[in-house]
């Protein structure tokens, strides 16, 4: 007892000391700092600065300190601006290799349209590094020319050199598309052009001097520079993004499959008609108290635009059994689902799984799946699940829905399965990912192993060559690299062989790095360190992203700012706060 007394005179005698001790004074410049960061990061209102509760507390902790008002709030957070566009080309130069992704928004709320691109790199130890480069105003139509004239000024901006550009990935949409089908060239071809253009443009204003009028004449005169405009557009190599058509296998195939059966048909139709009646009580206070009481959650609704949330909709709530589905309808005065219905459904949900699971491992952004590498096996996995799952005779009622998906897998990604000319970076990223190599191809039919291993092993010489890949990994033997694969990854991958490539006879060190590369047994990312020019073939390929999720988050940071009472905000300060909030983590503005 007397050794407990002594204890807790001792932590009462400590804790007076602390409390005597003055804590130093902030300055000026470092509350205006403080205030600035709490605004953006938060995302609350500029205007939060001038309300009384906030202005008694802050005058409480700092009664000296002059709390600047909405106006040199915004001041300066529109001179930080630059600090940020500073420290982000710095981070973009330091760059082996970027990744670009694009996107189009309208806000629900303020319904103006916005052009977002995000940036990514990859650091030495394979660590994702991703900034937010514009959430620009957009008015007016979305055409092709726009979006590309657009797309050009942001990169410009940012100086970004087009030659570390490895891609910029978009959705389907037919005007991106266009856009970079259109203005996609290589840069010294570019260049040339101009400079042919302009030889051109000189004997045309001669000629025009000397026959047009001269309204005509000032009229024409503008045309040359509107050309420029154009020559002047200059976008890296495209990629789609394979998320958004995953989207589209999801969305289309219910669809198919009910025009070609109509047992499927009838059972969609019922059973969505039920799911639907029972979604739309959400909106009534007193149904959601029902099905808060009845199943202990809320629902998961669907999203029109989002496939996933239909699946993840239906799945939530079969998770409950259908004794609680039925016992929610009769207490929301609803028809129950009958058991071939529900059967239905579950069965629906085994077969759209490996959909949903590839969807999701693709539209990651920090995940160790959200390298380039992954998309090539995610696609030979769907196509083998369902191959599998449509000759099985363990379907039901779903078996015309299996069909549909294997047959819109293969429409989609034909160029991938057909191993295209376009798909030649994709190929590279998964053979330079240790987790697959060619694991992926092997025991296929044809010559496509050898021409991918061949076509592995003359890109490693290339890039070796440029970058002296081929000097001695020793040096940077203690890198450390975050292996973040676990085994529930790799098992995701069920048809790869275990097998691996013979090393034969090298005529190059680049050449015997990347034969020994495919021979070794080390799946895991430390092993690049191994073999230095395979890395820089891996830092490469493997920056791009899969999907264009990156700039959908953006956009979704986005619709918290652009609420309704702020529909007043301007653009140019919208998209300030926006990239100053999201760019925090990755970039210090000071």
């Amino acid at each position: 007892m007397q050794g407990e007394d002594k204890s807790a005179k001792r932590l009462v005698q400590m804790t007076i000391k602390r409390s005597s001790t003055a804590a130093p004074a902030i300055s000026q410049q470092q509350a205006e700092k403080l205030i600035r960061q709490y605004i953006v990061n938060s995302l609350s209102p500029v205007s939060h600065v001038e309300h009384p509760s906030f202005v008694e507390l802050l005058h409480g902790f700092a009664p000296h300190i002059n709390l600047p008002s909405r106006w040199t709030l915004t001041r300066r957070i529109e001179d930080v601006q630059a600090v940020f566009i500073s420290n982000i080309q710095k981070e973009l130069n330091n760059g082996s290799f970027i990744c670009i992704t694009a996107d189009a928004w309208t806000g629900f709320k303020n319904r103006r349209s916005f052009m977002g691109v995000t940036a990514h790199t990859l650091t030495g130890e394979f660590k994702r590094k991703s900034f937010a480069l514009a959430c620009r105003f957009f008015p007016g139509t979305h055409s092709f020319d726009r979006i590309a004239a657009m797309l050009s000024n942001i990169l410009k901006q940012y100086n970004v050199p087009l030659e570390k550009v490895i891609c910029c990935v978009t959705d389907n949409g037919s005007n991106f598309v266009k856009a970079f089908r259109e203005f996609h060239m290589e840069v010294e071809a570019a260049e040339s052009d101009e400079e042919a253009c302009e030889d051109d443009d000189d004997i045309t204003e001669i000629d025009m001097e000397a026959v047009i009028q001269p309204q005509a004449e000032a009229a024409d005169q503008c045309e040359p520079d509107a050309d420029e405009l154009i020559e002047d557009i200059v976008l890296p190599p495209h990629q789609r993004c394979a998320s958004h058509t995953l989207n589209l296998v999801g969305c289309s195939s219910p669809t198919a499959a009910a025009k070609a059966n109509g047992k499927y048909r009838s059972l969609l139709h019922s059973t969505n008609g039920k799911l639907s009646a029972v979604w739309n009580k959400v909106n009534s206070p007193k149904s959601n108290e029902i099905i808060r009481g009845t199943l202990g959650c809320q629902l998961i609704l669907p999203v029109p635009t989002r496939w996933n949330s239909y699946y993840d909709a239906r799945r939530s709530l079969l998770l409950h059994g259908q004794e609680k589905v039925n016992q929610l309808c009769v207490s929301l005065a609803l028809p129950q689902l009958k058991d071939v219905e529900y059967s239905f459904v579950k069965e629906e949900i085994h077969v759209l799984t490996p959909l949903a699971q590839g969807l999701d491992r693709l539209q990651g952004q920090w995940n160790p799946e959200s390298y380039m590498g992954f998309l090539f096996p995610t696609l030979i996995q769907l196509r083998h699940a369902y191959a599998e799952m449509k000759d099985s005779q363990q379907l039901k009622y779903c078996a015309p829905l299996a069909s549909a998906v294997a047959e819109s897998i293969n429409e989609r990604f034909h160029d991938y399965f057909t191993f295209a000319e376009s798909t030649e970076a994709a190929a590279l990223a998964t053979i330079s990912h240790p987790a697959f190599k060619l694991r992926w191809v092997e025991g296929r039919e044809g010559d496509v192993a050898d021409q991918l291993k061949n076509l592995f092993i003359r890109t490693v010489r290339q890039l070796a060559s440029s970058a002296s890949g081929c000097a001695s990994g020793a040096a940077e033997a203690s890198l450390h690299v975050d292996e973040a694969l676990d085994s529930k990854t790799l098992d995701f991958f069920t048809f790869m062989e275990n097998t691996s490539s013979e090393t034969g006879n090298a005529q190059s060190q680049a050449e015997l790095q990347a034969l020994q590369y495919l021979d070794d047994g080390d799946r895991t990312l430390q092993c690049l360190v191994k073999f230095p020019a395979v890395r820089e073939v891996f830092r490469k390929y493997n920056v791009a992203l899969p999907s264009s999720a990156a700039v959908e988050r953006l956009f979704s940071v986005a619709g918290v700012i652009g609420t309704a009472k702020r529909n007043r905000l301007r653009p140019e300060l919208f998209e300030k706060l926006l990239l100053q909030q999201v760019n925090a983590h990755a970039c210090n503005s000071e």
